[in-house]
């Protein structure tokens, strides 16, 4: 699997802030908070049902692989290189180029190599 990068060039420093100090009034304002609900002036129930953090819904992989399929269902189409990079950047915004071709590169070995072996192969 391809190494991805937790930031991006310019992360660190957005705004008038720089990442050590957001990071660091994250850090002041999850103990602020993890405080009141020791302290119960605040429920859990009551900010998870006001604040719902999405994870995110698919895997590097995951897109990938979606890709391959869209790609293989299209196949008599022709589906420029860039086309499939952008499909995978939809559902997984920070994948590269160089890991979505590994990942296709992966798949084409696999799937040759599956046709290769299987029975209904005539020699």
């Amino acid at each position: 699997m391809c190494a991805v990068s937790a930031f991006a060039p310019g992360d660190e420093q957005h705004g008038d802030y720089t990442r050590a100090r957001l990071l660091e009034m994250d850090a002041r304002y999850v103990t602020a908070v993890e405080s009141a609900f020791q302290a119960r002036f605040e429920s859990r129930a009551v900010a998870t049902a006001t604040v719902r953090v999405r994870k995110p819904h698919m895997t590097q992989e995951a897109a990938i692989e979606m890709a391959w399929t869209w790609f293989w269902r299209d196949k008599d189409a022709d589906v420029p290189f860039s086309a499939v990079v952008a499909f995978v950047r939809i559902r997984f915004p920070r994948v590269t180029a160089e890991c979505v071709r590994a990942g296709f590169e992966r798949r084409r070995r696999s799937t040759s190599t599956s046709s290769a072996l299987s029975p209904s192969t005539s020699l």
